[in-house]
């Protein structure tokens, strides 16, 4: 008898997709931050970043930086063109916590409602 591996297909995708979406969740902020907008970014996680910090140590970004960095925001200086884990750690997590952006870790969301009447 053939064994259905879909659901862990399936959640072996969504877990890349959430991992996707943290970093994607960064750069929404900075880039709606740089509009004057003020963001509100919410992570069931506790760290920004935190697929990052599971990985091993030694781990690089597999593309360069000039086309990985968050919206307007370039490494450092000095930057390797294919940041170390803790390089990119350190990009996100300041980015994350600039001036602007309302940052809530530990926070799972369960659902949300549309506000009327909030200016828009």
């Amino acid at each position: 008898m053939k064994q259905d591996n879909t659901q862990g297909a399936h959640d072996e995708r969504a877990s890349s997709r959430n991992r996707r979406c943290r970093h994607l969740g960064v750069a929404a902020a900075v880039a709606l931050a740089d509009r004057g907008i003020n963001p509100l970014l919410i992570d069931r996680a506790d760290q920004v970043g935190s697929s990052w910090h599971s990985r091993y140590d030694r781990l690089r970004l597999n593309t360069g930086r000039q086309f990985s960095h968050l919206p307007n925001r370039p490494y450092k200086q000095g930057t390797p063109t294919f940041p170390t884990r803790e390089q990119v750690i350190e990009h996100l997590e300041r980015h994350a916590r600039a001036d602007g952006i309302e940052l809530r870790l530990g926070c799972p969301v369960n659902g949300s409602t549309e506000l009327t009447g909030a200016g828009g």
